[in-house]
């Protein structure tokens, strides 16, 4: 199969209600401005258009393609520094996506909270489902996996679920296909993303989306002893 008819495919998969891509979009509708945590080049700005961004992005390169894709800033620093120089509710939402696995666990913590105190509406983390092993990429030190993170840590906090990327076991590093050859091993695992976004445990990425107006929603500040 060509690389054009698997892109038309793979185009035709995120229109689906369950996708990733379709998923983001709702969790996003209504907001007007987006904090992207760890914005890379500004991919997020492709899903949801509708906003105004603003990004924390440590790698240079990276953040100068984010800005020339229409972000109205990008905060050069650390990622909780960034967010506790912030005032409360201050963006609809914070998103972060692939970002809190390059954090160590306090710092991943660290990061959760604030995310939640910075947003008004909404919190959405995508992340490995557990320990993924990763080393650095073209040279950016920052795509280092540090740590692991579960479906049920995120479900203590209120946040609601859903797999990504197929079955976790049809996936290793950078998301690389396991089956060969690459296309056919990435239809194979697309193909199973109608049963891990149902059952996250099984999937090899998670999407956890907290809605923070909701009446039942109150603040965890989860500490260091549980998981």
């Amino acid at each position: 199969m060509s690389w054009f008819k698997y892109k038309i495919i793979k185009e035709i998969y995120q229109s689906y209600p369950l996708s990733f891509e379709s998923r983001i979009r709702t969790a996003l509708s209504g907001c007007q401005t987006i904090l992207d945590i760890g914005c890379g080049t500004g991919r997020l700005k492709t899903l949801y258009s509708n906003a105004d961004y603003c990004g924390i992005e440590l790698h240079k390169a990276s953040a100068d393609i984010a800005l020339r894709s229409g972000y109205i800033k990008i905060i050069s620093n650390d990622v909780n520094k960034a967010l506790s120089s912030l005032p409360k509710r201050s963006y609809d939402a914070c998103v972060a996506i692939d970002l809190i696995e390059h954090l160590e666990y306090k710092d991943g913590i660290k990061l959760l909270n604030q995310m939640e105190t910075v947003a008004r509406k909404v919190s959405i983390i995508h992340t490995p489902n557990g320990y993924v092993p990763q080393k650095s990429i073209n040279g950016n030190r920052f795509q280092v996996h540090i740590s692991g993170w579960s479906p049920d840590f995120f479900l203590k906090r209120g946040y609601k679920l859903y797999g990504t990327m197929g079955l976790k076991w049809f996936r290793s590093e950078q998301a690389i296909p396991v089956l060969k050859p690459a296309v056919l091993g990435s239809i194979i695992s697309f193909a199973t993303e109608p049963f891990t976004v149902l059952f996250p445990n099984y999937a090899f990425e998670i999407l956890a989306i907290k809605n923070l107006t909701s009446n039942n929603w109150h603040h965890h500040n989860i500490g260091l002893g549980e998981s």
